[in-house]
């Protein structure tokens, strides 16, 4: 009878002690989760800092060059561009479409591509299509 009990105290023993590592493995499973996604963060935050750079120099060699001529903009479009740059000073990130939009009082994205497309040709913003957030203002 005692040998089974010892028997009984040295299983329960062992089972604590997988217990814990159990624990340990899932508490490093979980720290390592989150540093993958800590990392995939910071990765695509240098991505759109790497094309936002790339974008300014391609940009300053053009205007340099001479092929892109800083032109007037329209009462709208002024508006429009104050408007991304106070955004962009205010949250550190460039403001969306539909954003800008309410910003600026117009009920359609399409009239709002529109004038982004401008302010693009006239060398004051620049952004990739398709993708969100992503309108860089030049020559800051």
């Amino acid at each position: 009878m005692q040998d089974v009990i010892k028997e009984l105290a040295d299983t329960k023993q062992q089972l604590e002690s997988f217990k814990d590592k159990y624990y340990c493995l899932l508490n490093a499973n979980e720290e390592r989760k989150q540093d993958n996604y800590r990392l995939k963060r910071e990765n695509s935050y240098l991505r759109t800092k790497n094309y936002e750079l790339t974008m300014l120099i391609n940009t300053f060699l053009n205007i340099k060059k001479g092929s892109v001529k800083v032109q007037k903009l329209t009462e709208t479009q002024e508006q429009i561009y104050l408007s991304i740059k106070e955004y962009i000073t205010k949250n550190k990130i460039s403001p969306s479409v539909r954003e800008l939009c309410e910003i600026n009082n117009l009920s359609a994205p399409a009239t709002m591509k529109y004038h982004l497309k401008n302010l693009k040709n006239k060398g004051y913003i620049t952004y990739r299509d398709k993708t969100p957030r992503s309108i860089v203002i030049l020559g800051e």
